[in-house]
């Protein structure tokens, strides 16, 4: 794992047309490196598209979450397993009793 910083000590090429940007990296020390990078900035759909998959990542930790937000509410009594309908602590025991 490298760490790099961009310098803004000289102008980077930049094609317009295609919205690319030609970066040397300079490692974080100082050390210069004989690589070069060529980046473009990303367009809206893939922009939205990062976005869709980053809430889909979450997404699957919410069920974890919200059981253990229903095991904190009712630990401090502010909610009673029986506020919830039975369907639902139903899903909640089996849950609790697949992850024992």
């Amino acid at each position: 794992y490298n760490l790099y910083r961009v310098t803004r000590d000289a102008a980077p090429a930049y094609d317009e047309a295609t919205k690319r940007l030609e970066l040397t990296p300079v490692a974080v020390g100082g050390t210069s490196t004989n690589e070069t990078w060529t980046v473009r900035a990303a367009t809206a759909q893939e922009i939205a598209d990062w976005k869709r998959a980053q809430l889909a990542d979450t997404d699957r930790d919410m069920p974890r979450i919200t059981e253990d937000l229903i095991d904190a509410l009712t630990a401090k009594g502010l909610i009673s397993p029986a506020d919830l309908p039975q369907a639902s602590r139903d899903k909640l025991a089996e849950r609790k009793a697949l992850r024992t």
